[in-house]
């Protein structure tokens, strides 16, 4: 065997190691941690991490996806108790930071339960970053990564789609009003319009000027 041959072996074993030893840490983090979380933005990206194995129990407003409601509820978040988020054993209390009333932070410091507060995502940036913060924080970067890519693909195809129908309704008018009294064909525009687009799109990301919606 040449020495390429096992450099290239060698490689292979070192990535599946640790590709198993993160699997190994995640999994032992899952069976570890129990998460409170009375926030539902931050229970749904959970679940969009597949995080949710940490959660133990969750407040009244998490009702998304549907399979969270089978968490016990640890009441509204703005008037919740803490005896009944203590009864749950949480090695970690998480919040947006939007409950009440305050003494019931005070108390769960006093009985020694962790408090983390990740702010909610109010833009699509600061979204991205909350969920990148969550898959951090509870070994699932890559699946954070995913998620994203989802949105954004999602986000792509309303762009799409809206921006086609605007041209066609743009196109339809022009079509009408170019020279009147005669109504131009609208396949002969889109093809005037089109073509150039086409070319634009077909050009190197470096030589079209920007780096599409997400820069």
């Amino acid at each position: 065997m040449s020495l390429r041959s096992i450099a290239a072996v060698m490689a292979a074993v070192i990535t599946a190691v640790t590709l198993a030893a993160c699997g190994q840490r995640s999994d032992t983090a899952d069976r570890t941690m129990r998460v409170v979380c009375v926030s539902k933005q931050l229970n749904e990206f959970l679940y969009d991490i597949g995080a949710q194995r940490v959660l133990v129990a969750r407040d009244l407003t998490s009702i998304y996806p549907p399979a969270i409601r089978s968490l016990p509820s640890v009441g509204y978040h703005r008037v919740l108790s803490a005896e009944g988020i203590i009864s749950m054993r949480p090695t970690l209390f998480l919040t947006d930071g939007n409950l009440g009333p305050d003494a019931v932070l005070v108390q769960l410091r006093k009985v020694g339960i962790p408090i983390e507060v990740m702010r909610p995502g109010e833009s699509l940036d600061s979204a991205q970053f909350l969920l990148r913060q969550l898959g951090g924080r509870f070994h699932r970067e890559t699946a954070a990564d995913s998620a994203i890519a989802r949105w954004r693909s999602g986000l792509d195809s309303v762009w799409a789609a809206l921006l086609g129908a605007i041209s066609m309704e743009v196109v339809d008018v022009v079509a009408r009003v170019i020279i009147p009294p005669a109504e131009l064909p609208i396949g002969i525009i889109t093809a005037v319009v089109g073509a150039p687009v086409f070319l634009w799109i077909l050009l190197p990301e470096e030589q079209r000027g920007g780096a599409g919606f997400y820069g």
